[in-house]
């Protein structure tokens, strides 16, 4: 959600400063984006990062959004472009391996304005993806490659379905542990903290922008320390910050430059930081930390450690449901080894003077959906792979490639150690669509036995 987030902020920063081209490139690797990515078709997407490798080879990274049909339509559209306008000759995408054979079921429709049609429901349904469609409906030769693994990609999907059999169960249980947190926060942290965890929930809901969240989580962590420690600490935050106040053409260069990743990595600290010093005031955090709750402990380590476990089940909803970035993913799964609902049952049975039952069998359970994260991530080394076909291709010089968006943080690795430039491109998604939302789901966790084959 947060990745969504920074692109919409960084569009409305375009829009504001009159500016119809791609973000500048960060100021430690300059380069001079190839030409035609100024000049994207309107509303199909936007570039969210870039980076000059020293192959003279380039990846144009298309981060796939599987529950958006306006995605599919929009990466098709970037697609065209590209082969049009970038010569690309090849595009690889999820979920298949080797040629994709869309002429094999397409080709027999001979009349193009039915093919497009056929196609375009297929896609509406779910059942084919932009590239797909692209391919189907060229008007320029292009190859279609599934870079995946086929047999990881079906073990992915059964790992989904048996995530989404216990996801009732985790999400019970995690309701019932959050309700004695919940009771322990109201009672024992201080109005502030009580203030910045409202506002967090009320940003996971939706309930408030990502602009609007950064400026309020400003005001707080400004009430605690001096305006020279956000700037120095946090200079990728003070920078969107300042964009969004200033509206200067300097400032949104300097926004704009920022890779989303990093910003990202930059508000995980700051959000620790921030409820650190809400909960027991300025100073280092405590080293040597038991990590069960002790009576007798202090009661800043009691209210610091509380805040850990009310992010570490935040982070279980959001796996148990599968809406994890990479970034999340690595987080979740620290903080729920971590975790331990006996100790919290413990630690509110002392603070209450009363038997506290939590359900733990979710920490079980959970372990379901960490598996399908990590065979997701397995299935990177394949696309490695082809990458390095690509790289031995002297005719080509660059390539599309089309993942889901958790793989991109991953993937950017693999480009940086072979030297290849990559540019990544977000195509837009607009409003959340419950129907096809539903569809996806419905699509994913459907009868196990084509999967086993």
């Amino acid at each position: 959600m947060k990745a969504v987030a920074l692109g919409l902020v960084l569009c409305m920063l375009s829009s504001e400063a009159g500016a119809a081209q791609a973000p500048a490139t960060p100021s430690t690797n300059p380069w001079i984006l190839p030409q035609p990515l100024a000049e994207l078709p309107k509303g199909a997407g936007s570039v969210q990062d870039v980076f000059q490798g020293t192959s003279g080879k380039t990846v144009y990274l298309i981060q796939d959004a599987h529950d958006s049909f306006r995605a599919q339509e929009n990466i098709a559209k970037l697609i065209h472009f590209l082969v049009a306008r970038a010569e690309v000759r090849t595009v690889y995408e999820e979920g298949y391996e080797g040629p994709v054979p869309t002429d094999e079921f397409f080709g027999v429709i001979r009349d193009p304005a039915v093919r497009e049609k056929v196609s375009r429901e297929m896609m509406n349904d779910l059942r084919i993806g932009g590239a797909e469609y692209a391919h189907i409906n060229r008007t320029e030769s292009f190859n279609l490659i599934g870079a995946d693994s086929l047999r990881g990609h079906l073990a992915s999907i059964l790992a989904y379905r048996h995530s989404a059999k216990v996801q009732p169960s985790i999400l019970k249980d995690l309701q019932a542990v959050q309700k004695e947190l919940d009771i322990l926060i109201a009672r024992n942290f201080p109005p502030e903290a009580r203030d910045y965890t409202r506002l967090k929930e009320r940003f996971e809901k939706n309930e408030i922008d990502f602009t609007g969240y950064l400026r309020q989580i400003a005001v707080l962590f400004l009430k605690q320390f001096p305006k020279e420690i956000l700037f120095a600490r946090f200079p990728k935050l003070a920078a969107i910050l300042a964009a969004l106040d200033s509206k200067n053409a300097e400032s949104i260069r300097a926004a704009k430059a920022i890779r989303g990743s990093d910003l990202f990595r930059e508000l995980n600290v700051f959000e620790k930081e921030l409820a650190r010093s809400l909960l027991q005031g300025e100073g280092p955090a405590p080293s040597n930390r038991s990590r069960g709750f002790d009576a007798s402990s202090s009661q800043s380590q009691g209210m610091e450690r509380l805040f850990e476990d009310y992010q570490a089940l935040w982070l279980a909803r959001n796996l148990a449901q599968m809406e994890l970035n990479f970034e999340n993913f690595s987080e979740a799964s620290a903080a729920i080894r971590n975790f331990s609902t006996q100790s919290l049952a413990e630690f509110a049975a002392a603070k209450n003077s009363k038997t506290v039952v939590l359900p733990n069998r979710w920490e079980k359970k959970i372990q379901k959906p960490l598996r399908f994260y990590e065979d997701a991530l397995k299935r990177d080394e394949v696309v490695e792979k082809r990458l390095d076909e690509f790289l031995k291709n002297a005719d080509e010089k660059q390539v599309v490639l089309v993942f889901g968006g958790f793989h991109t943080q991953a993937f950017k690795e693999i480009f940086q150690k072979k030297g290849l430039s990559y540019v990544v491109l977000t195509p837009e998604t607009g409003a959340p669509s419950a129907e096809h939302q539903a569809r996806y789901r419905q699509l994913m966790s459907a009868d196990e036995r084509l999967a086993r084959l």
